[in-house]
């Protein structure tokens, strides 16, 4: 099985979209993923999966500080929507399966104040995996470079850096280049949210090639409808011809 890790140095790259899309896809085409929602302070995937802000199951916040069980956090998210879609020898087996992370205030607090350990977060990704068979395990982490960000990264085989086109977002990626090769991962870069004008110049993407020695895996131009739709549910379950659906 292999570990990927979606990280941004800052927040609104649509991250959060990008994996919870990407793992959806993959699912449908008959794999079996996980999710692992490890943006503690601010955590979105649980949204995009319409759970409810007060769902009572267990999340990976009470995992850490040793409250609840494994099998309580797991929660089968497999969309159905393309269910009737599926190319021809595509399989219709395949499962998505996510660990969200608190809404509420008091479990934030509460893992900010206590902190929790490496170990255990190790232990409960490594737990997943072999609980659920997995092919696939998809981490979001938090933006920046937190704790939780370190762990996530040094349990990962796959470093995918999303990033848009912007000077901040390029100064973060070549931090979180230098820290995953220090940690030994490879690395790979998600452009996301592009302008239309620059995608037209000629010499955008070798410029970004040559600007962080890096592959770049994908370059997503910006979708006004991509942004309106606010991240409730998946968006390429509900527009199955869109751009931004193929891309992905």
């Amino acid at each position: 099985m292999t570990i990927i890790s979606f990280h941004s140095y800052r927040g609104g790259t649509g991250k959060s979209t990008l994996i919870a899309n990407v793992a959806a896809l993959l699912a449908l085409k008959g794999m079996r993923v996980g999710l692992v929602d490890l943006d503690l302070i601010s955590p979105g995937l649980g949204l995009i999966f319409n759970l409810p802000s007060k769902c009572k199951t267990c999340k990976i916040n009470d995992l850490l500080v040793g409250s609840g069980n494994l099998i309580d956090a797991v929660i089968d998210v497999t969309p159905s929507d393309l269910s009737l879609n599926l190319p021809e020898g595509e399989s219709e087996k395949g499962k998505l399966y996510l660990i969200p992370a608190s809404f509420e205030s008091e479990d934030i607090f509460r893992l900010i104040k206590n902190g929790y350990s490496a170990e255990d977060c190790v232990k409960i990704v490594q737990k997943f995996k072999d609980f659920l068979n997995l092919d696939l395990l998809f981490i979001g982490t938090h933006p920046g470079f937190e704790e939780d960000t370190l762990l996530a990264l040094a349990s990962t085989d796959l470093l995918t850096i999303v990033l848009r086109a912007d000077l901040q977002d390029y100064v973060g990626a070549r931090i979180a280049i230098n820290i995953g090769r220090r940690l030994g991962k490879n690395v790979c870069l998600l452009l996301n949210m592009v302008p239309r004008s620059l995608l037209d110049a000629p010499s955008f993407i070798d410029d970004i090639k040559k600007t962080f020695e890096a592959p770049v895996v994908g370059i997503i131009p910006f979708y006004e409808e991509v942004l309106a739709s606010m991240s409730r549910g998946l968006f390429v379950t509900k527009n199955l011809d869109h751009n931004f659906t193929r891309l992905i």
